[in-house]
């Protein structure tokens, strides 16, 4: 047993770094759209979206 959001479960303390790694490999691919990729490469179009922004700043807060 393994609960993804808080870590609980018999041994899951080694499954919480890599399911953190995947988990920002997938918000990292939905931030990026082939177009921006395209126009200026897939690195480049990767960190312009996340540069600058609080690592847990809420959508809308001041």
């Amino acid at each position: 047993y393994f609960h993804g959001d808080n870590g609980a479960g018999i041994g899951a303390s080694h499954q919480t770094g890599w399911t953190g790694v995947v988990a920002k490999i997938i918000q990292i691919y939905g931030l990026v759209d082939a177009k921006q990729a395209l126009a200026s490469g897939i690195q480049s179009g990767i960190f312009a979206r996340t540069v600058g922004k609080e690592p847990n700043a809420k959508a809308g807060a001041p």
